[in-house]
């Protein structure tokens, strides 16, 4: 674990970058955004204290997806991936913290997918 800080409007890291840390919000507040097809920044998230994001390169370590950029000046925790699991084992309510903090992102973005995602019709068992 490392404390870091970031100024406002610094990036923290760029979609496409490694997937190697995540962060927890200290202090300040970090918009998570994406450059969607029409070359349209779009701001996915908004994560402040207490919060957790880059989460993904602790599960996956896929490049980045996503963009996060310190809206203010931002004091943060980083984490390696082993560094959590130590955490899980050295510090259980600390680590719990921060799965509370990742399912909460996963259900809301389950929400807004669902709320611009219409249901697909059921399909006809009888035509398969």
């Amino acid at each position: 674990m490392r404390n870091v800080v970031f100024e406002a409007g610094q990036t923290i890291f760029s979609e496409g970058d490694p997937s190697n840390l995540t962060y927890k919000v200290i202090a300040g507040s970090v918009d998570i955004i994406i450059i969607d097809r029409n070359g349209d920044e779009r701001r996915l998230a908004s994560v402040g204290p207490d919060e957790v994001f880059g989460e993904m390169g602790i599960i996956d370590p896929a490049p980045r997806s996503a963009t996060a950029i310190a809206r203010e000046q931002t004091a943060c925790i980083s984490y390696t991936a082993d560094e959590v699991i130590e955490l899980m084992s050295s510090n259980p309510s600390e680590a719990i913290g921060l799965i509370k903090s990742l399912i909460l992102r996963l259900r809301n973005s389950n929400r807004k997918l669902a709320a611009k995602t219409p249901l697909s019709s059921p399909r006809n068992p009888d035509s398969m």
